[in-house]
């Protein structure tokens, strides 16, 4: 009868203890877990797949360029007209990379020459704008343009065709505030030519592919 009573006592008592200890550990929880912890993971987590989305289509860009790029091109229109928009885009893209302290002034200027005063303005910044960064020890070099055409859109009747496609620029840049080996990246930008005014009515930065 003893022995009994022994033996249910210690069952009450680990069942005690259990209840206690599971209180214990559930209270340490709430005392030493941040409850904004699980809201930052979820920031953290939606930033991670937010910026792998990015990387992600700015691949996909170049990827396309580069493929279309190896294509025969089958429209008369871009046949006839894409050696003239290729010449162009090295020259344009020369004018935006193509600068060291003693050029940089001449940006906004060069740049027009392959677009417009407007279009030159967004792409490397007003003639004001370039005259206050001046002073800045800077140079950059353009490596290489890779010119993709992908379709031509027909903007009127009476008006001349205009060539739409992708631009992969790469080049060198050193500026204040970097080593010596400076940086080298490809920017990726869609583009619109007009060749019967031989200039581009368009270039829309889309991203940079760091090396």
């Amino acid at each position: 009868m003893q022995n009994r009573k022994q033996g249910t006592s210690i069952v009450w008592l680990c069942v005690i203890c259990f209840v206690f200890g599971a209180g214990l550990i559930f209270g340490v929880q709430k005392v030493f877990i941040d409850p904004k912890q699980d809201a930052r993971v979820a920031q953290l987590t939606a930033d991670k797949q937010a910026l792998t989305q990015k990387t992600k289509t700015l691949k996909q860009a170049k990827t396309s360029a580069e493929g279309s790029a190896k294509q025969a091109v089958h429209s008369s229109d871009v046949t006839t007209n894409y050696p003239q928009m290729d010449q162009q885009a090295q020259n344009l893209f020369g004018a935006m990379f193509n600068y060291d302290n003693n050029s940089y002034g001449d940006r906004h200027d060069q740049v027009a020459k392959y677009s417009s005063a407007a279009l030159a303005d967004t792409l490397v910044g007003t003639k004001q704008q370039i005259q206050n960064n001046e002073k800045a020890q800077r140079q950059s070099n353009m490596q290489s343009t890779l010119l993709s055409v992908n379709l031509t859109h027909n903007t009127g009747e009476n008006q001349a065709k205009q060539l739409q496609g992708l631009a992969l620029v790469k080049y060198s840049v050193l500026a204040d505030g970097m080593d010596s080996n400076g940086r080298t990246a490809t920017s990726i930008y869609a583009v619109t030519y007009n060749p019967g005014q031989q200039i581009f009515t368009q270039v829309k930065y889309l991203g940079v592919m760091a090396k």
